[in-house]
C-alpha cells in the first residue's frame, strides 16, 4: 500500500510547531510546541500540514508536560483566514486532534490566530478618519511598533474629556482577547450614536498587543523569563512596551482625569469552565459600586453577563495593580478574563462574537461616560422649585430607596390619575444642541408607561419610559436644540399609568459644538463623480445612516431638508478627501415625515428621499 507523504509549512509569521513523528501509514503527526525567545511554557502552536490522505481522519497529537496548558478546544482553517474550532482528547501523553479533512493544506493553531500582520491591518483601515490616529508608541526590543490608537471627536476640544485606558495581548498565546480590542476599535471609530457619544466625552487610548514580540514568533509569553509582562509594573520595568504604556499613561492624566482603565486577556486555554469575568480589588465602596455599573451597562448592550473575581496576589505588580495604586481617584480598574470556550450565556466563542464582545464593550463605555456628570451639566432635582421645577398635584416626598439624586424623590402614591405633573425648564445660557437625561428609583411596583413629554426649540416630543427597571442611573431621551432662556422643559404626568409613578431629576448636558464629520472615510475603489447613496435603513426611527463617494477632493455639504423646502440640520460643510463617506442623521427631534438631503460637491448636487417614521 501507499501512503500519502505528511508534509509541514512553519514558515509564516506566527507560526510554531517541532515535528516530533510522522506516521503516514496512520496519517498521525506529533508535534510539540518550541519556546520562542525567553518562553518558559510550551503551549502555543500554528502549523500548516500540506500533505495528507483526504480518505482518512488526520490524527494531530500535542505534546506538552502539564496537560491543563492544552487547549479545549483549538483551531482549523484551510486559507488562514476562517477559522473553526475542534476538540481534543488525551491518549497517553499527548492531547490528539482528529478530524476527517475535506480538503489540503489544513492549518491548525491553539487558538483563534491574531497577529501583528492583523493589527497593523486594522490601523490602515482608519487612514482619513479624523477621529483615530495610529502611532508606535515605542519600538519593542525587536524593533517591532507598539502601536497606540488614539480614538476621540476633534471637533469637540480635548479639556474636559475623560480618559479611558485599554491595554491587550501582554501574553501573546492570549489571541482571543485581540479580537474582542478590534471589535471595540471597529465600534469608537464608526458612526453609530453610542461611539460619537464616547468619542465626544472621552478620549479612549488602546494598546492591543504589548508583546509583539512574541505574537510575531508563535510565542507563548507567559512567565517568560526575566519577568511576565503583565507582573512588570513594578519600578523599574523591564519591557520597552510596559515603560512605554506607564509614561504615556502618566502624560495623558496629567492633563484629563482618568476614570477607566482595562487590561484585556483571556483564561488558559486548557480550563473547560472559563466563562468571562472582571479580576478587581474592590470588595466594597465605590470603585466597587462604578464597576458594577460599568457591567450592568454592559448586560443591557449584550444580553450577556461579564462575572467579578477578587485580584489575586501576584510576585510583581500587574497593570491593574499598578494603575490603582496611582490614581486612588479612578472609576475602575481591572484585568478582564475573556473566555476561551464558552460566553457567560453557553454560546461558544467565535470571531465574530469575539468581535461583538469588544464593541459591547465599548457601547458600556459610552454608557458609563454618559452618566458622569459634567460641571457645565444643567441638573434639576425635584427640590429645586426655586429653579424652575413646577410640581402641581399632591406627590409624596420620600426617601426610603437609596440613590436618587439629592435629598430625596418624589412618588404619586399610585393616587389622582392624571391629576399630577412635574415639569423641569433650565435656564439654558445660550441656543444649543443638549442632551436630555432623566433618573428615577426602579422597582416592580413602578409604572412602566410614564409619559415624558420634552418641550424643544422648533418641537415637543412625547415619550414613554419604564419605571421598573433602569433605576438610579442617567436614562438617556435624545439630543434636542434648546434656545436660550426658559422656554424648554421636560413634563413627567401621571395620566393613564397603573401603578406608581417617579419624579428625581432631569440632566440637561451641552452636546458640544456642530455636528462634525466623524466617521470612517475608506480611500478605496472610489467610483467616478460624486455619488450619493440611498440611506439605509429607509423608513428609520430615530437614527440612519447616509453614503457618498468622492473621486476627488472638493468642498461638500450634505444638508437635510423637510418636505416644504426648509434646511433642517447641516450635516457636513467642509472640504474632504476623495474616499467613501458614512455619516449618520439623527431624527430623535424631528417629527414623522418626508426629508430630503442634499450632496453639494462643487457646482454639482445630488438629492435623495428618507422617511422618518415614530
Amino acid at each position: 500500500m501507499v501512503f500519502a507523504q505528511m508534509y509541514v509549512d512553519t514558515s509564516f509569521e506566527g507560526a510554531n510547531a517541532k515535528v516530533l513523528l510522522i506516521n503516514n501509514s496512520t496519517n498521525t503527526i506529533t508535534i510539540e510546541s518550541n519556546k520562542r525567545y525567553k518562553d518558559v511554557h510550551q503551549v502555543t502552536f500554528c502549523l500548516g500540514i500540506l500533505k495528507f490522505n483526504l480518505l482518512q481522519p488526520l490524527n494531530i497529537r500535542v505534546q506538552n508536560s502539564n496537560d491543563g496548558l492544552l487547549p479545549v478546544l483549538a483551531a482549523y482553517s484551510y486559507d488562514r483566514v476562517n477559522w473553526s474550532r475542534i476538540s481534543g482528547t488525551y491518549v497517553g501523553g499527548y492531547k490528539e486532534y482528529s478530524k476527517l479533512f475535506t480538503q489540503s493544506p489544513v492549518y491548525f493553531a491553539t487558538g483563534y490566530p491574531y497577529l501583528y500582520s492583523n493589527l497593523t491591518a486594522l490601523g490602515n483601515s482608519l487612514n482619513g478618519n479624523p477621529c483615530v490616529s495610529v502611532t508606535d508608541l515605542t519600538l519593542s526590543e525587536h524593533g517591532r511598533g507598539v502601536k497606540l490608537f488614539r480614538i476621540t471627536e476633534p471637533a469637540v476640544p480635548d479639556s474636559g474629556k475623560v480618559l479611558i485606558w485599554v491595554i491587550a495581548r501582554s501574553h501573546a498565546m492570549e489571541s482571543h482577547s485581540d479580537f474582542a480590542v478590534e471589535g471595540m476599535i471597529q465600534f469608537l471609530s464608526s458612526s453609530a450614536v453610542q461611539a460619537e457619544r464616547l468619542r465626544r466625552r472621552a478620549i479612549v487610548y488602546i494598546v492591543p498587543m504589548m508583546d509583539v514580540d512574541q505574537v510575531s514568533a508563535g510565542g507563548t509569553g507567559k512567565d517568560q523569563w526575566p519577568v511576565d509582562f503583565n507582573r512588570d509594573w513594578d519600578a523599574p520595568s523591564y519591557w520597552n512596551a510596559v515603560n512605554g504604556v506607564k509614561q504615556k499613561i502618566l502624560q495623558t492624566a496629567s492633563t484629563n482625569q482618568l476614570k477607566i482603565f482595562i487590561d484585556s486577556h483571556d483564561p488558559f486555554p486548557g480550563q473547560n469552565d472559563n466563562n468571562t469575568w472582571f479580576y478587581d480589588s474592590y470588595a466594597s465602596g465605590q470603585h466597587s459600586v462604578n464597576l458594577d455599573l460599568y457591567r450592568k451597562f454592559f448586560q443591557k448592550n449584550s444580553g450577556y453577563v461579564i462575572n467579578r473575581q477578587p485580584m489575586y496576589a501576584t510576585a510583581g505588580q500587574t497593570a491593574a495593580f499598578w494603575v490603582d495604586s496611582l490614581f486612588s481617584q479612578i472609576d475602575f480598574s481591572v484585568s478582564l478574563e475573556t473566555g476561551w470556550v464558552n460566553r457567560t450565556d453557553k454560546r461558544e466563542w467565535t470571531i465574530p462574537l469575539y468581535k461583538t464582545h469588544g464593541e459591547n464593550l465599548g457601547k458600556a463605555m459610552s454608557d458609563y461616560v454618559s452618566n458622569i456628570v459634567r460641571s457645565d451639566d444643567i441638573i434639576l432635582d425635584n427640590t429645586d422649585t426655586l429653579k424652575g421645577v413646577v410640581i402641581s398635584g399632591e406627590w409624596i416626598s420620600s426617601e426610603n430607596a437609596s440613590e436618587h439624586w439629592g435629598t430625596n424623590y418624589l412618588h404619586d402614591n399610585n393616587l389622582g390619575k392624571g391629576s399630577k405633573s412635574v415639569r423641569y425648564s433650565p435656564a439654558i445660557p445660550a441656543p444649543d444642541n443638549y442632551e436630555i437625561f432623566i433618573r428615577w428609583i426602579s422597582d416592580a411596583n413602578r409604572a412602566g408607561n410614564v409619559p415624558v413629554r420634552i418641550t424643544f426649540n422648533g418641537g415637543v416630543k412625547d415619550t414613554v419610559v419604564n419605571q421598573q427597571v433602569s433605576g438610579s442611573e442617567w436614562i438617556l431621551l435624545g439630543r434636542y436644540n434648546f434656545a436660550a432662556g426658559t422656554s424648554g422643559s421636560v413634563l413627567i404626568e401621571n395620566r393613564n399609568t397603573t401603578a406608581y409613578v417617579i419624579a428625581d431629576a432631569v440632566r440637561f448636558s451641552k452636546w458640544g459644538g456642530n455636528t462634525p464629520l466623524s466617521i470612517c472615510r475608506n480611500p478605496d475603489q472610489v467610483p467616478a463623480g460624486i455619488v450619493l447613496q440611498q440611506n439605509y435603513p429607509n423608513p428609520f426611527n430615530p437614527h440612519s445612516t447616509i453614503t457618498f463617494h468622492l473621486s476627488a477632493a472638493n468642498a461638500v455639504k450634505l444638508i437635510v431638508f423637510d418636505i416644504l423646502g426648509q434646511e433642517i440640520q447641516t450635516l457636513v460643510n467642509e472640504q474632504l478627501q476623495s474616499g467613501t463617506y458614512t455619516v449618520e442623521f439623527d431624527g430623535t427631534a424631528f417629527t414623522s415625515g418626508v426629508y430630503y438631503y442634499t450632496l453639494l460637491a462643487g457646482v454639482k448636487a445630488e438629492t435623495k428621499k428618507m422617511i422618518l417614521l415614530k
